[in-house]
């Protein structure tokens, strides 16, 4: 809305901002907008590409509108899923997704589906790809994942944070599904350090 107020909005039509705006925008990474008209956003991102490179503008739109980073356990409603995921199966798989860092008995998901254990069971299953055990088990995964990359907190403090009781099973679990450590997955995801 600042870059409508001063006049490159209005400037969308123009020369600079018009299709040739539009062209750069596209090989601009996502941002969150529509691409079904360009956004003040975008045409300010696609001046800066123009005039300072690709790099500077992609770091802009990251502090802008940064995207969440995903790993491999990244839960994604549909993702593994069949082509119909009922509302039912959704609210649970977001409320496991909610609450991964708690206990959860399976029953408190079937209730937020208004299910029976058993018939919850069986269609989480067939219209997510995995039980809700496995789809918890990759919400903590990945909860741990960030936490690894994001802050300097000791394994054993995330492991616990995230439903998965200690260090010694966190490590387990990445050895098994990623066949690394907890800390040589920390070092190999974090930037490097240049001094």
């Amino acid at each position: 809305m600042l870059l409508e107020a001063i006049g490159f909005g209005d400037a969308a039509s123009g020369p600079r901002f018009g299709e040739h705006a539009r062209e750069i925008s596209k090989n601009l990474p996502g941002v969150g907008f529509s691409t079904v008209s360009v956004s003040p956003l975008r045409n300010a991102l696609a001046v800066v590409q123009e005039d300072f490179g690709a790099e500077i503008a992609r770091q802009i739109a990251d502090r802008v509108a940064p995207q969440p980073q995903r790993t491999r356990f990244t839960p994604a409603v549909g993702e593994n899923a069949s082509a119909y995921v009922s509302e039912q199966i959704q609210a649970s798989a977001k409320w496991l997704e909610a609450n991964g860092d708690r206990a959860i008995a399976i029953d408190e998901a079937a209730q937020v589906a208004a299910m029976s254990e058993r018939n919850f069971l069986r269609r989480f299953k067939i219209e997510m790809g995995v039980t809700p055990s496995d789809y918890l088990l990759s919400v903590r995964l990945d909860m741990c994942c960030r936490l690894l990359v994001e802050t300097n907190l000791p394994i054993d403090k995330i492991a616990r944070r995230c439903g998965l009781g200690g260090g010694g099973w966190l490590a387990k679990l990445f050895r098994k599904h990623l066949a690394t450590t907890p800390t040589e997955y920390r070092a190999s995801k974090r930037p490097m350090s240049t001094s």
